[in-house]
């Protein structure tokens, strides 16, 4: 389950952001959001997909857990966004980087490079706390 990001939000910057509707599956909050043709549907788990639609600004629970909860997620596509990271590796993610993202949709220094809209994610700051974020230009 998502946690509050807390004030670590003031970082970021959005100049677009779109509402799509999910697929059955769950949505982490700040990850990218990707959309699968073959099933058709947006869905928070990059799988083989690697061209994001942008980053979901919120959780959103699987449809099984919580079947009358909305679907909709507001995605941001463009601006200075910020994007989980994996705690574990936080500290060697290289800023001016390409983002790169583990099975989970959390960045990684090596891992899935994405993009968002066709356009590549560039890594400006990496923050560490309670939870480890990297702030992506896009």
């Amino acid at each position: 389950m998502a946690t509050n990001a807390g004030i670590v939000v003031g970082k970021q910057y959005i100049r677009f952001a779109e509402t799509v509707i999910c697929g059955s599956g769950e949505v982490f909050e700040f990850r990218p959001v990707f959309y699968n043709a073959a099933t058709p549907a947006y869905e928070g788990v990059p799988g083989a997909l690697t061209d994001a639609v942008g980053i979901s600004q919120y959780y959103i629970p699987a449809l099984t857990d919580e079947p009358t909860a909305s679907r909709l997620a507001s995605v941001a596509t463009s601006g200075l966004l910020l994007v989980e990271a994996d705690p574990a590796g936080a500290a060697s993610i290289v800023v001016g980087g390409q983002l790169n993202v583990d099975a989970t949709g959390r960045a990684v220094l090596a891992g899935t490079a994405v993009t968002v809209g066709g356009r590549t994610p560039v890594i400006r700051e990496v923050i560490q706390g309670q939870r480890a974020f990297v702030l992506v230009a896009v």
